[in-house]
């Protein structure tokens, strides 16, 4: 009797401990079934969100000039093509800031160039006019699809003098430096060249 009682004793202890183990046993297969399949697809797909996130970072990431003038009390934004054989043919539209700033996307994808030279101009063509106000002064900025104009300030019908903050802006937006040697000689200017010439095409179609 007593020898029965030993080995019931010891079949429920078995018993126990084999649930243990098999319990233990599940544990770890599903702990190996998490990290090896559910939380390695989690990763990937955290990693390609943040992919996506930086990469919109970078495309909505414009130069310091552009940034500059985006972030001015701007009054009047018009994009005008002047006819090359009749200027009564000339045709000229106001845009608002968010296509402006589309255009400003559209020049990311050219070099902004410095070149000292003497001479130039310009006679028709696309442009756009930027117009804006800052401590009292109407500031214009103008842009053809080869230069950057430097904006002056007016005043009572007047020029003054250019906005030296959005020179500063200018001038940290330039990929590369052409003809630096003719700095400084007489009747040679800094030209600011970004070369998009289709950049308006679609408001002229």
């Amino acid at each position: 009797m007593e020898k029965n009682d030993i080995d019931a004793k010891r079949n429920g202890s078995n018993g126990v401990i084999i649930g243990i183990m098999a319990f233990i046993i599940v544990l770890l297969a599903a702990a190996l079934v998490y990290f090896n399949f559910i939380n390695k697809a989690d990763s990937c797909k955290c990693t390609g969100n943040n992919e996506v996130a930086n990469n919109t970072s970078e495309s909505d990431s414009l130069k310091p000039w552009m940034e500059y003038i985006l972030k001015q009390d701007i009054t009047e934004i018009k994009l005008t093509n002047y006819d090359c054989n009749d200027s009564k043919n000339d045709k000229s539209l106001i845009i608002n800031a968010t296509q402006l700033k589309d255009i400003f996307k559209g020049m990311m994808n050219y070099k902004l160039r410095l070149s000292y030279v003497g001479g130039g101009g310009w006679v028709c063509g696309r442009m756009m006019s930027i117009k804006y106000l800052k401590d009292g002064k109407t500031y214009e900025f103008e842009y053809n699809p080869t230069n950057v104009i430097s904006l002056s300030s007016t005043k009572n019908g007047k020029e003054t003098k250019v906005d030296e903050d959005f020179e500063k802006a200018l001038n940290n937006s330039v990929d590369e430096i052409e003809n630096e040697s003719a700095k400084g000689q007489e009747e040679v200017y800094p030209y600011y060249m970004l070369i998009a010439k289709e950049i308006f095409g679609e408001y002229f179609k």
